[in-house]
């Protein structure tokens, strides 16, 4: 099936506004993307392409990806099958499962599966695209950031239910995922959601679809 057209929306980039997400995201140009994912940009101008994650075209500036979007396409929009590998597929349902809890740890996972430490490690890479620290954290930010927006949690008890000990290691990864600190997306949700409340949204003019 052919998929959906990409809406581009000449946008400023500086906004850190996704239209499609309809609130404040971190928007990164494709070259920063795959830096930060250890992917090529091809294989990311091919989500582009296939609409799987969102993207802009600000006037005179390259393509900005929504990284919103791009890290819940690699945790959770690639996972239409299971690996074929039964004790892989057993490692990934059980990170998607107890993500939250802090003993999760790659020891914890590969004594259940029979495998060493390393060897769970390079066939997890190889499998999912990223490491199990990376893949784990970023089920952990995806979760905080709902509950940022979502719940009127502290940012405290938002970092412990993600499964983080301790507040300041998820305000750092939080700030370096998402280019804010969980303070201020929260407050910067409130005030996207207060406006939408007031007015329809309008796209701004040089808007297209490709």
């Amino acid at each position: 099936m052919t998929p959906p057209a990409l809406r581009v929306v000449m946008v400023d980039p500086r906004s850190l506004f996704c239209p499609s997400c309809r609130r404040p995201v971190l928007m990164l140009t494709v070259g920063q993307a795959a830096e930060r994912l250890g992917l090529s940009r091809r294989t990311l101008y091919r989500w582009v392409e296939r609409a799987r994650v969102h993207a802009i075209k600000p006037a005179d500036a390259p393509l900005h990806l929504c990284w919103s979007s791009v890290l819940r396409w690699v945790t959770h929009g690639q996972r239409r099958e299971p690996p074929a590998d039964p004790r892989l597929a057993q490692v990934v349902e059980a990170i998607h499962t107890l993500y939250a809890d802090p003993r999760l740890t790659l020891t914890r996972l590969s004594r259940q599966v029979h495998l060493s430490v390393s060897a769970l490690s390079r066939r997890f890479k190889a499998e999912m695209g990223v490491g199990f620290r990376d893949y784990r954290r970023t089920l952990r930010l995806r979760r905080a950031e709902q509950l940022l927006s979502q719940s009127s949690l502290s940012i405290k008890q938002v970092a412990l239910s993600v499964g983080y000990r301790h507040v300041g290691d998820f305000c750092r990864h939080f700030q370096q995922t998402y280019g804010f600190t969980p303070s201020t997306y929260r407050r910067m949700v409130t005030q996207v959601a207060q406006t939408a409340g007031e007015s329809e949204p309008v796209h701004p003019q040089g808007s297209k679809t490709v």
